[in-house]
């Protein structure tokens, strides 16, 4: 490939650009702990998936005492 070669110091292109997003407040009322957030939708989701298993298997032996018992 031909060219002149791309320098990639970091994803940030203008710190400049940067630095005066900061100082005029640009998304200063969001909450900036994302990743903390997503754990414990995670976590959140886990838990659910888990009684969702232990109510299902309940069900299921539930339903075969009741057929067993048929018999």
């Amino acid at each position: 490939m031909m060219g002149t070669p791309v320098k990639r110091e970091s994803h940030v292109a203008s710190p400049q650009f940067v630095s005066f997003l900061q100082q005029s407040g640009f998304r200063e009322r969001i909450n900036p702990d994302h990743y903390e957030r997503k754990m414990r939708r995670r976590r959140l989701v886990a838990y659910g998936f888990v009684v969702i298993v232990i109510l299902g298997f309940g069900w299921v032996m539930m339903e075969s005492a009741q057929a067993l018992s048929l018999f």
